[in-house]
């Protein structure tokens, strides 16, 4: 009796398959270091982010054009313990200006935003 290649083909690839998976075990070799509870981490922000100005139009619909070079820019940086509880003051605070394809760079030369590993939201205020 003959069999067809494909069905030789298909069971060693499945069996193949089989072999490989394994339970429980990490593919990932690397283990990243958890961040400690006290360990500040340094937040930029890049060209990259969506910085747009709304204004209302004649018809009452807003306009967005991107934020021109050299305006003032803060960041509040507000720290949620939940998801229900929203901070009510921010954990950190910065002045940046918009610099040309929209990205930010910190005024007067003060450090860079250090935050603590946890779930913020972010505001930008112009």
């Amino acid at each position: 009796m003959q069999q067809h290649p494909s069905i030789i083909a298909g069971l060693l690839l499945a069996l193949l398959l089989l072999f490989s998976c394994s339970s429980g075990e990490e593919i990932l070799k690397e283990e990243i270091p958890p961040v400690q509870p006290e360990e500040k981490i340094a937040v930029s922000f890049s060209g990259r982010i969506d910085l747009v100005e709304t204004k209302a139009g004649n018809e009452g619909t807003p306009e967005t054009q991107a934020l021109r070079k050299d305006v003032n820019v803060t960041i509040r940086a507000y720290m949620q313990p939940s998801i229900s509880q929203p901070a009510a003051a921010p954990q950190s605070c910065r002045d940046y200006l918009a610099a040309d394809g929209g990205g930010l760079a910190v005024k007067n030369g003060e450090e860079e935003m250090f935050l603590t590993a946890g779930t913020y939201t972010f505001y930008a205020l112009s």
